[in-house]
């Protein structure tokens, strides 16, 4: 397995292992900003109900009841905090809608008739408790049929909750930065028994290949020596033929195998790829006469790309080759070449008429030795082209999709 593959093995493992790491720590984030808000937004309530009961004043409370209270240590130093500095206020209207008392001694440089204007604004409100500019507040019905509005300042609340903020994505991006080191660091440790099945895989593909040339060579040898002996049969023809059948199919899974080697094309200089395709799609034209299918092509001009001129050769080939394969009768095969981007991606796509290819599964396309439909008479394939071209693609940094749309098949082909 060579260097690149490892390499964007190794980059799947740790993007896999950073994106769970990192959705479980925005997880946890919110959780823990939620847990705050929720928990201070309680103890708000709390004070607010306070002043409620209390018609807009926060009692002291003495040190036998701060003992029977069954509230906790925090709770309590809340509202002592609470009724030592925080700044809150109160207006009380009277059954008639009219303002009967306002206190503001505890707010700081509020008017009377601004505490007013605060009460009748939440007044109107839905909910009775929520939060008004930088105020918490609570409304309710009192004794003698008056209405209270109480408000408590919460711009301490919010700078609380900035420094939760501040310190939970601290600590995420820390914890991020940390588990990436140690994620590269163990990186090639756990891929390494990936690599080395894969390695494996290939040996045996290239040794398998060679082991079995030599008894496929004796195989013909004996055969054609029968038929020099005792003449053509139909026995001797069907072997020769299933010879050829696994010499080609020997072939195809070592190019396969190479396939998946990057080439160094730093060595290599610009192809033109408009000649290659053209000179690709000429033989199949007295195939498309012969088989009555309409073969089109829209080629641009002048289209460049540093890469192997066979290897692309070999892509349009096999291209072409699965359209005349799977073309309904009749149909139509199209070729098209162009460069998007400003001529930094070659975009070749070839299409034919496919009127079943609504019910296809395209994930399965390039997958080696599947072929969707059976039905096809004239094919004569291994099942491994789609997946060869797909190696192509990816060794030129590109990639190939299937897509199918008003009964054409269309594979599309991104080279860089």
């Amino acid at each position: 397995m060579n260097s690149y593959r490892i390499q964007i093995l190794k980059r799947k493992f740790i993007l896999i292992a950073m994106l769970s790491f990192v959705l479980v720590m925005l997880i946890t984030g919110f959780l823990i900003n939620l847990s705050y808000d929720i928990s201070m937004r309680a103890q708000m309530r709390e004070v607010l109900s306070n002043l409620v009961e209390n018609e807009g004043e926060l009692p002291e409370i003495t040190e036998e009841e701060a003992e029977e209270s069954q509230k906790s240590e925090g709770q309590r130093f809340f509202e002592e905090e609470a009724r030592r500095g925080m700044r809150y206020f109160s207006v009380i209207f009277d059954a008639e809608g009219k303002t009967e008392a306002v206190n503001v001694r505890q707010a700081f440089m509020l008017e009377e008739e601004e505490a007013v204007d605060y009460a009748r604004a939440v007044l109107g409100r839905k909910f009775h408790f929520g939060q008004y500019e930088s105020y918490y507040y609570e409304t309710a019905e009192i004794s003698g049929s008056r209405t209270i509005a109480v408000f408590v300042n919460n711009d301490m609340q919010l700078q609380l909750r900035s420094a939760v903020i501040r310190y939970t994505v601290m600590i995420c991006a820390a914890g991020v930065l940390i588990t990436f080191i140690v994620v590269w660091l163990l990186s090639n440790r756990a891929i390494r028994s990936e690599i080395e099945s894969m390695q494996r895989q290939k040996e045996f593909i290239t040794n398998a290949s060679h082991e079995l040339k030599t008894p496929l060579a004796v195989i013909r040898a004996n055969t054609e020596l029968t038929e020099m002996m005792s003449g053509e049969t139909e026995w001797t023809q069907s072997t020769l033929r299933q010879v050829e059948h696994m010499n080609g199919l020997i072939q195809n899974l070592v190019m396969i195998a190479k396939a998946q080697e990057k080439e160094d094309r730093s060595a290599m200089g610009d192809i033109d790829v408009t000649r290659v395709v053209n000179e690709t799609i000429d033989p199949f034209t007295s195939l498309a006469v012969q088989e009555k299918k309409e073969l089109v092509r829209i080629v641009e001009d002048n289209v460049k790309l540093r890469a192997d001129e066979s290897k692309i050769r070999q892509l349009a080939s096999i291209l072409l080759d699965n359209a005349f394969k799977y073309c309904d009768d009749g149909g139509r095969i199209e070729v098209f070449l162009a460069t998007q981007k400003k001529g930094r991606i070659v975009s070749l796509t070839v299409s034919n008429s496919y009127k079943d290819g609504g019910k296809t599964d395209f994930n399965k396309f390039f997958e080696r030795f599947y072929r969707e439909d059976q039905s096809h008479e004239n094919q004569n394939g291994y099942g491994i082209g789609l997946s060869m071209a797909e190696s192509i693609c990816r060794q030129y940094g590109g990639r190939i999709r299937a897509e199918w749309k008003d009964g054409m098949i269309s594979f599309i082909c991104h080279l860089t």
